[in-house]
């Protein structure tokens, strides 16, 4: 039905990863749980604020790779491990995201792929920094790929 105003089911999945991803738009447009989400009111947020913003609608990224990663328990209940050999693929978006929403982001858990560990290793090490992974400069640096750098090999350096 072209005038149906629901959704379709794409953009509520999408929505959702959007929604627990921001932890003010989870509260705002959510109250803090999906039952009471007002989809409708989250899309129009994101085509007029969400966009601008640069705020991510979607549920596969680099960053809940990283926090996938960044936290081994979470790879190997919905990645079955295999971030650990920097492999995402399998991951369940939505169930990483869902668990940062309601649990990681309280309890503290490393999020995304920069952090104080890979910022400081590069920076240890000019030819990361200067080379293919930032192009000398912090500002344009491939977060993702240095953590799985720093992952396979640079704890042991």
């Amino acid at each position: 039905n072209l005038c149906s105003s629901a959704m379709p089911d794409i953009d509520v999945a999408r929505l959702r990863c959007y929604a627990f991803r921001y932890a003010d738009l989870f509260e705002a447009y959510c109250g803090n749980s999906l039952a009471s989400c007002d989809y409708a009111g989250l899309k129009a947020f994101h085509e007029k604020h969400g966009r601008a913003e640069k705020r991510i609608m979607r549920c596969a990224s680099s960053d809940v790779a990283c926090y996938a990663m960044r936290n081994p328990d979470l790879s190997a209940a919905w990645c079955g491990g295999a971030t650990a050999t920097g492999d995402a693929s399998q991951c369940e978006w939505a169930a990483l995201l869902q668990h940062y929403a309601d649990a990681g982001r309280a309890e503290g858990r490393p999020y995304g792929c920069e952090g104080d560990d890979v910022r400081c290793y590069v920076t240890r090490y000019p030819d990361l920094l200067d080379g293919g992974y930032c192009g000398g400069s912090l500002d344009r640096c491939d977060w993702r790929a240095l953590r799985e750098h720093w992952e396979a090999s640079g704890e042991q350096e």
